[in-house]
């Protein structure tokens, strides 16, 4: 009786897998940063890493938010609904610099996140039939630097707009 009060019990652990509920990364920056073009840099990197997350699992979301933490640890949100689901790094950079736009007024940040949400398996995706030739590139580009982070390593390709980001955060493979 007393080894349960003293979180002792030996019964086998039951696990059941659940699918996530959302997919997110966001990074406390060493330093305070204002400059917009130095944020959206380092959206582009957290969205790479929320994008190869989603594919990596097979899921689409369509629901993207953006937060960040100002240095006084004032904590801004803004999130997108969009119209069809996606994975595409392009796609969710693109509404995250947007959500950025509107939530940042020139305070200093300390942390800036991305997130996807309202995810459902990427074999129920209902494709936008006036993307289609723009979504077939992404894919393509997606697909072919997953497959390189696969072999080499998640570090081992970048997107030209997130070099200069690299030196001050550090995205760690999974």
């Amino acid at each position: 009786m007393w080894e349960y009060a003293n979180g002792i019990d030996n019964s086998e652990v039951v696990y059941e897998y659940q699918q996530p509920k959302c997919i997110g990364n966001s990074v406390t920056l060493p330093f305070d940063i204002v400059n917009i073009e130095k944020l959206n840099e380092i959206l582009l990197l957290l969205s790479e890493k929320v994008s190869f997350r989603l594919r990596k699992h097979n899921l689409i979301g369509n629901s993207i938010s953006v937060q960040i933490k100002t240095k006084n640890f004032e904590v801004f949100s803004h999130q997108k609904k969009i119209d069809v689901s996606t994975d595409q790094t392009k796609t969710i950079y693109e509404v995250s610099r947007s959500l950025l736009e509107k939530i940042h007024n020139g305070q200093k940040i300390r942390l800036i996140g991305v997130r996807v949400s309202n995810l459902s398996s990427k074999d129920e995706c209902q494709m936008s039939i006036f993307d289609i030739d723009e979504n077939i590139k992404q894919k393509k580009l997606d697909n072919v630097m997953d497959k390189i982070k696969d072999k080499y390593g998640y570090n081992s390709i970048t997107r030209a707009g997130e070099i200069n980001v690299r030196d001050i955060i550090n995205i760690r493979e999974d």
